[in-house]
């Protein structure tokens, strides 16, 4: 048995729209720096909790949390936050050896 998904028991299903708490951006070289910062405060303010842009050519993770802004490099943790809590990772094995 197979349906619409954009229809059920004759009647249109409700667009739902929904935020997720983390947005991940990897560094491509599509962006400029400034671009992605723009990219990553519009998530924000459409309500995402948090959003990590991962730079694996620097070696860097820049997180968004709030009113917040870290950059984070070398021995650092990428740390979940309340967002994503118990979650952690050393860059280090984010990004394997130098």
């Amino acid at each position: 048995m197979t349906y619409d998904s954009h229809w059920v028991t004759g009647s249109r299903v409700p667009d739902i729209i929904l935020v997720p708490a983390l947005t991940v951006e990897v560094v491509s070289g599509r962006y400029t720096p400034s671009a992605l910062d723009a990219k990553a405060q519009r998530y924000l303010a459409d309500g995402v909790r948090m959003v990590w842009v991962i730079d694996p050519a620097k070696r860097q993770v820049t997180v968004y949390h709030g009113e917040q802004t870290s950059i984070l490099s070398g021995d650092d943790t990428l740390l979940g936050s309340d967002v994503i809590p118990g979650f952690e990772v050393p860059l280090t094995r984010l990004f394997g050896a130098a």
